[in-house]
């Protein structure tokens, strides 16, 4: 990130945290759709 710590707002750690667990999540349902669809086979 360009913003140091000193810079950041308030809501910069949470934003953050929303941040990895989006991140987190959405790969998951990913290797989960890619998973199914090899079981199928």
């Amino acid at each position: 990130m360009l913003l140091t710590q000193m810079e950041m707002p308030s809501w910069g750690p949470t934003a953050l945290t929303l941040a990895s667990i989006a991140v987190v999540t959405s790969a998951l349902v990913v290797l989960l759709r890619f998973y199914r669809n090899n079981n199928r086979r």
